[in-house]
C-alpha cells in the first residue's frame, strides 16, 4: 500500500502544480474501514466525512485505493478488485 501512498501525493502535487486546489487521503482518512484480513480485506464502512469536507473547501481529493483501517487502527490491503470497490464505495 506504500506504492498507493506515493502515487496519491504525487498526483495530487501534479494538479497543485497546474494551479489547481487537490489534496491526497489514504484509505484510513478518507474513512474506510475494513476486516483485519491482510491482502483480502474487505470494506466494512465508509466515513465519507473528511472527503466531503475538502470538497466542499474547493479541493480535487486523491484516495488511495485498495486499503482501508481495522477496528484495531491497523491498515489493510484490500483483496482483489480493491481499489475498483473503493471507488464504488466513496461513490456510494
Amino acid at each position: 500500500s506504500t506504492g498507493e501512498q506515493v502515487t496519491i501525493a504525487l498526483m495530487a502535487m501534479a494538479f497543485n502544480e497546474r494551479g489547481h486546489k487537490a489534496m491526497s487521503l489514504t484509505g484510513d482518512q478518507a474513512g474506510i474501514t475494513s476486516s483485519d484480513t491482510f491482502n483480502k480485506g474487505r470494506i466494512l464502512g465508509v466515513d465519507p466525512n473528511r472527503v466531503f469536507e475538502a470538497l466542499d473547501e474547493g479541493n480535487i481529493v486523491v484516495v488511495a485505493g485498495f486499503q482501508g483501517i481495522t477496528e484495531y487502527g491497523d491498515m489493510v490491503t484490500l483483496g482483489r478488485g480493491g481499489s475498483d470497490t473503493t471507488a464504488v464505495a466513496l461513490a456510494g
